[in-house]
């Protein structure tokens, strides 16, 4: 990965082959290669390595969650750009900037008293989060859980015995440049295991 990111293409290309021949059900694996021959030019052989990969469902959005974070801004695009090219399907995916991650005073503005809506970063699927003081309800389409919400750390926390098995859970809020009240999506949650984009729910959206 170091390699791909420094533009050394040959050196990440006989890494990441090396790989693939050692663990060809490794998919993770496959968008890097995917990148790096489409970034060297060999455009056949990128569409044939997101052919294999796309069997697995995810699109643009979940593969650039991990190299999404990194700090530079033109390699995510670059890395976005190869992935859509070799054939990867959707063209939204959340860039983690710095400026716009929410401070603490500015969440508890959106949280202390809203409800807020958004799509499951896994499987699209709604969720909502009505907030009131420090107490919450947090529902999906399968099912609803009264939640402790408070603010740590410059993270919106929750925590109820009904979600993630009574775990403590601690998102950072950003804002979405790019995004629009009718897709769900002016804000997002930064978690271990996702992007969740969110809005604040609208009257007519109850």
């Amino acid at each position: 990965m170091g390699h791909l990111v420094n533009g050394e293409l040959e050196d990440a290309l006989k890494l990441y082959e090396k790989g693939k021949e050692f663990h060809p059900e490794r998919m993770p694996l496959y968008p890097f290669l995917a990148v790096t021959y489409e970034q060297l030019g060999r455009d056949k052989d990128a569409r044939a390595t997101i052919d294999v990969f796309n069997k697995t469902g995810l699109k643009l959005k979940q593969v650039m969650y991990g190299p999404g974070k990194f700090k530079d801004p033109e390699f995510q695009e670059r890395y976005a750009a190869s992935l859509t090219k070799a054939g990867l399907p959707g063209k939204v995916y959340y860039q983690v900037r710095k400026e716009n991650k929410l401070s603490e005073k500015e969440i508890g503005e959106i949280f202390s008293e809203h409800e807020v809506t958004g799509f499951d970063f896994w499987t699209g699927k709604r969720w909502w989060l009505s907030c009131e003081k420090n107490k919450g309800l947090y529902r999906n389409a399968v099912m609803s859980a009264n939640v402790d919400i408070w603010i740590e750390d410059d993270m919106i926390c929750r925590q109820g015995k009904d979600l993630y098995d009574g775990l403590k859970d601690c998102a950072y809020v950003y804002t979405n440049p790019h995004g629009k009240p009718e897709n769900k999506d002016e804000y997002f949650l930064m978690t271990d295991y996702g992007i969740y984009p969110f809005s604040i729910v609208a009257k007519n959206d109850k």
